[in-house]
């Protein structure tokens, strides 16, 4: 796999270090800013990026659609200056360590790996991806023991991160999509579940996002295919109005209902201040 296996060791390590009992800060610097293990791992990507472009193979070019995307959020983050000064450091940090984010999508293109080195790389990740959800689904079963990351908001209900925060239901959701349309059935139920007992409504929602967008641009229409999809609506219909009770009482629903009545508790406060200022 190349320099891919430094990549494995970094996602290996932010899963340690959202672990209470595992790796945590190596300096605190006060004011949200940290050195973290992870965060040398990210300077590492930067500066084997920065070889590549500059030394080695000048041919690479960086693709359009990360400047863009890296230039909005720089913009974004300037706005904290004029709308919120006193939170522009903070701000400033977590663009930070967006942008080195964004800068692996260059090292994973830099890297060269043939077909092969990717699928070895991904069966890897999905070993990663197995592990955490299965930690989540534990979390839940004994939301109590403290290694596991476990929550009840504040509109009571119970959320399960297994060892790391609430960016493991983002996570989930990818590999859930993968599994689905790699028709791997019995990983599939497994993602399912423990994105469900995460009760991250952001990462549900991009979830049905991206099976719609591949049923609709990527999957082969086809009349057959067409008739079962209204079918299966027309059959879920009643089943779901039926049993909106026994729904009402799953911790998704609760959440959701959460949203328009005690909007001030949730999240979802913060979220749309941040829709209303976009």
């Amino acid at each position: 796999m190349g320099k891919l296996i430094l990549l494995l060791l970094f996602y290996w390590v932010i899963l340690l270090e959202n672990g209470d009992q595992f790796l945590g800060t190596l300096v605190n610097l006060g004011g949200g800013l940290e050195i973290r293990l992870s965060l040398l791992f990210k300077l590492v990507f930067l500066v084997l990026n920065s070889l590549t472009l500059i030394h080695f193979e000048k041919k690479h070019g960086i693709p359009v659609y990360i400047l863009w995307f890296s230039g909005f959020l720089l913009l974004s983050t300037a706005m904290v200056w004029f709308t919120s000064p006193s939170n522009f450091l903070q701000a400033l940090s977590v663009n930070l360590h967006i942008q080195l984010m964004l800068n692996i999508i260059l090292f994973i293109k830099f890297n060269k790996a043939n077909e092969g080195q990717l699928l070895t790389f991904l069966n890897f990740l999905r070993i990663f991806a197995m592990v955490n959800a299965v930690l989540v689904i534990f979390s839940a079963i004994f939301p109590d023991y403290e290694l596991f990351n476990s929550m009840t908001s504040k509109t009571g209900v119970q959320r399960a991160f297994g060892i790391m925060g609430d960016e493991v239901s983002v996570f989930l959701t990818f590999f859930l999509y993968e599994a689905i349309v790699s028709k791997r059935w019995f990983s599939a139920p497994v993602y399912a579940i423990a994105l469900l007992l995460t009760v991250g409504l952001g990462a549900i929602f991009t979830f049905l996002v991206l099976i719609i967008s591949h049923l609709v641009f990527i999957t082969p229409k086809t009349r057959l295919k067409l008739f079962l999809l209204i079918g299966s609506i027309l059959l879920l219909t009643p089943v779901i109005y039926f049993s909106y009770h026994k729904l009402s009482e799953t911790p998704v629903i609760q959440r959701i209902s959460g949203l328009s009545k005690q909007s001030d508790k949730e999240s979802s406060a913060l979220r749309m201040l941040s829709l209303q200022i976009a």
